[in-house]
């Protein structure tokens, strides 16, 4: 049964229209959309809601929990009383809100990670990143490391192999590899952290920030937290990574043309399981189930992740084998694999 949510918007829909037109950050616009379509049409179901701003449902509760507690302001990550969002700062105001110059840069410059490994590649852009960020209390950054850089958006849209990277404490850290969707990678990053356990309630509504090369292959995503108690991210320090895009695009890149040209095997993963879902010619949901499968993922995992029961998760493993003709993913390999240069 669809669910809907409890509650009524408050504000007024000449309020949230305002708001709208006067903020042009795209993760604003969303949040203040999903609040005017509530307005406008109270019963909505999480399922609709979350087709008409773009999002999955699991999102859309979030931000509503957030505007639930605490109001507007929370959900779109500042305190009551702060002015109008701004989305557009000169270089020059940039840097007063933000000193970061000459000594505070070139040290975020000379700290940058040329690193193989892509963990502690990460982990040091990670450190740099909260260095000059103002305002922010932890960074996560997630890597596509199948991204296809020599034909960008040549690679199928609905599934990516990539690894996540979040510091768990002050000494510990994982990454994790998974399969997710494409659509909105930011925001599966963000449900993966906090089906992993991250305690997303002392924070903000996270932001996030993806990357494209070419605006099409998706390389890789940085999420900025804030937590509760302190006043939200600054609008400067938004602005700061809005302007540092062009850069990111190319550490990005950097970091995953290393790595093809050291583990070749990781495209080639990808490029089999495209393949074998090309050949029995898969369904996106059934190439997602294929996919995390494969990465090993438990059947939990992946109906929690997929948001769907384990008799449905069951139904499409029992279509992938009818598909291959065969009955157990060891023989579906056997079956349908090729090493390289055959």
């Amino acid at each position: 049964m669809a669910r809907k949510r409890d509650g009524l918007v408050r504000e007024r829909p000449e309020e949230l229209e305002a708001l709208l037109a006067g903020c042009d950050e795209p993760e604003i616009r969303t949040r203040a959309r999903m609040l005017l379509e509530m307005q406008r049409a109270p019963g909505l179901t999480y399922a609709t809601l979350a087709q008409r701003v773009g999002r999955n449902e699991r999102t859309c509760r979030r931000w509503w929990s957030a505007y639930r507690e605490a109001g507007l302001e929370s959900l779109l990550g500042r305190r009551a009383g702060d002015a109008e969002t701004r989305t557009s700062y000169s270089p020059r105001e940039i840097e007063r809100e933000s000193p970061m110059i000459s000594g505070r840069f070139m040290k975020f410059l000379n700290s940058l990670p040329v690193s193989l490994d892509t963990a502690e590649w990460a982990f040091r852009l990670k450190a740099c990143l909260e260095g000059i960020l103002d305002g922010v209390d932890r960074v996560s950054i997630g890597v596509d490391l199948g991204s296809e850089l020599e034909r960008p958006g040549a690679t199928r849209p609905s599934v990516m192999v990539a690894s996540h990277f979040a510091e768990e404490g002050c000494h510990t850290s994982h990454a994790i590899t998974s399969a997710a969707i494409r659509r909105n990678p930011g925001e599966t990053f963000i449900e993966q952290m906090i089906d992993e356990g991250f305690p997303s309630e002392e924070y903000w509504p996270p932001h996030h920030y993806d990357y494209y090369l070419d605006g099409r292959e998706w390389l890789g995503t940085i999420v900025l937290w804030r937590r509760r108690h302190r006043d939200p991210i600054p609008q400067a320090t938004h602005a700061m990574l809005r302007s540092l895009e062009p850069f990111m695009v190319f550490l990005f890149t950097d970091c995953i043309s290393r790595r093809h040209r050291r583990d070749p095997q990781l495209k080639a993963f990808q490029d089999v399981v495209h393949s074998i879902a090309n050949r029995i010619r898969l369904t996106p949901r059934q190439l997602e189930v294929f996919s995390l499968q494969v990465l090993g993922r438990s059947r939990q995992q992946i109906a929690r992740q997929l948001g769907i029961v384990l008799g449905t998760l069951d139904k499409h493993i029992g279509e992938i084998h009818r598909k291959a003709g065969t009955a157990t993913y060891t023989e579906l390999f056997a079956r349908y694999f090729r090493p390289l240069g055959e």
